[in-house]
């Protein structure tokens, strides 16, 4: 996460000024977090520029779903820290 151009702080301080009601146990999904090294790219888009595949297309269409999986564990503390596993999908915009 050290490679984010906004830290979580200004994430959260930014979405709460323009009025998205955050809960206290809210996820967010910081989306892209491309890392410096070749093969740490996050985003679907930069994928083709270092041989990663994604399949036939590198976008998602309605009905796709995307789960998000979050754990943290640190050899100096025995705690491991996660929330399992968060799923949502896509559906078509209303008209």
């Amino acid at each position: 996460f050290r490679h984010v151009y906004w830290s979580a702080a200004q994430m959260v301080s930014h979405l709460s000024s323009n009025g998205c009601p955050l809960l206290p146990g809210d996820l967010l999904g910081t989306g892209t977090v491309s890392g410096p090294a070749e093969g740490a790219r996050g985003c679907m888009a930069e994928w083709p520029r270092t041989g990663q595949r994604l399949g036939p297309r590198g976008f998602l269409l309605d009905g796709d779903t995307v789960t998000i999986r979050g754990r943290c564990e640190n050899s100096d503390v025995p705690h491991i820290v996660g929330f399992g596993e968060c799923s949502g999908t896509v559906h078509p915009a209303p008209e």
